[in-house]
């Protein structure tokens, strides 16, 4: 069994799209945000066998990328729950 933490900064990219068809005129607008985004996770691997185990992870994203004309800011991450299996086959690799 292996617990483990990690920590990750980097670039985020989010794109938002606005389209309306009033009666004098057709919207359509798209826009591209650029900014960071951090996140933090901790997880759990457990292996069975050599050959074979499952692992878990939960994390949180931040990542405030998208903003409008008045301010605000919208966080594009949130909460993240990893469940997965993992295996290899014995003499590959």
């Amino acid at each position: 069994m292996t617990a483990y933490a990690q920590l990750e900064l980097g670039p985020a990219v989010a794109s938002s799209q606005m389209i309306a068809d009033r009666e004098t005129e057709y919207v359509d607008y798209t826009d591209t945000h650029w900014g960071y985004h951090a996140r933090g996770a901790v997880g759990l691997q457990i292996f069975v066998s050599s050959l074979f185990g499952f692992t878990g992870e939960l994390g949180y994203a931040y990542a405030p990328v998208v903003d409008n004309d008045i301010g605000d800011v919208h966080d594009s991450g949130g909460t993240t729950i990893f469940l997965g299996m993992h295996g290899r086959i014995e003499g590959f690799l």
